[in-house]
């Protein structure tokens, strides 16, 4: 038996329309974050703005043996996305892409894809980004181990050190190289404070002005006036520019008390036994 919808029914489809759009959002520490959509109109979605932009993906495949998703996002070249490359800051960006209602984004929306951009190829005219998940990471590894040393990442939710309250900024008269070694003289009195060896180690410094601004590099020694970081920073400095320095943590007691005065929110084991000497 044939049914046959309402007249009112059909005729409130007829009216109906719906717009599905895709939207890409590129971020990563050290440069602004892209927000682009495939639709020919720009769009806001959870407080911040798409704009219209040749943009396409791939099938977002997965990989059984990897336990990954993976995609590639091809765009067309322009200026930002260029200097991230050329800054080395895109590799290990992070990716969302959503798809959503374009009448009703932020109410009619699915998350598509989550991950890194893990390799990126660029010619005279088009960008390809490979992109991946690293979902399998929360699978097959133990969020957190039994182990002495803390767990939590430094300035982090669970660690809840504020980062505000431990950043160091000056002006780069203390600067003599931008390639590996940074000769800081004035360490000790910068910041009108003494700084013991390795206060800074495993932290990191940023630039605030010039070409390496919102660069940041990982501070693998401090040693006296000595400050080395990793990798180097892809401008030299000028005499003027200021920078930024987060201090970093052994992740040990003496660290989280002394240092950071955050016993309570310590994220390791200390006291598990170690192994008995006689076995």
């Amino acid at each position: 038996m044939t049914r046959s919808l309402p007249t009112s029914y059909s005729t409130t489809l007829a009216g109906s329309t719906m717009s599905i759009i895709e939207l890409y959002k590129i971020s990563s520490t050290g440069m602004s974050s892209f927000n682009y959509t495939d639709a020919g109109f720009g769009i806001s979605f959870a407080g911040i703005t798409y704009d219209p932009y040749p943009i396409k993906r791939s099938k977002i495949s997965f990989s059984t043996d990897l336990k990954t998703d993976q995609t590639d996002v091809t765009l067309a070249k322009n200026w930002g996305i260029d200097m991230g490359i050329r800054k080395d800051v895109l590799a290990g960006a992070t990716i969302q892409i959503y798809r959503v209602n374009a009448d009703l984004a932020d109410t009619d929306s699915v998350l598509l894809f989550d991950g890194e951009v893990s390799d990126t190829q660029i010619d005279e005219s088009i960008i390809k980004l490979r992109c991946a998940t690293l979902d399998f990471l929360n699978i097959e590894l133990p969020k957190r181990e039994f182990q002495v040393g803390c767990n939590w990442q430094l300035y982090g939710s669970h660690c809840g050190v504020t980062l505000a309250n431990f950043l160091v900024s000056t002006t780069n008269s203390l600067f003599t190289t931008s390639t590996k070694v940074i000769s800081a003289p004035e360490i000790q009195a910068f910041a009108g404070t003494t700084f013991a060896d390795n206060y800074f180690r495993g932290g990191y410094v940023t630039g605030l002005s010039s070409d390496n601004r919102d660069l940041t590099r990982h501070i693998t020694s401090h040693v006296g006036i000595t400050i080395t970081i990793l990798p180097p920073f892809p401008f030299d400095f000028a005499l003027t520019d200021d920078i930024q320095l987060a201090p970093g943590c052994d992740h040990n007691l003496t660290d989280c008390e002394d240092k950071f005065n955050n016993l309570i929110n310590y994220g390791g084991f200390p006291w598990i036994p170690n192994q008995d000497k006689v076995l």
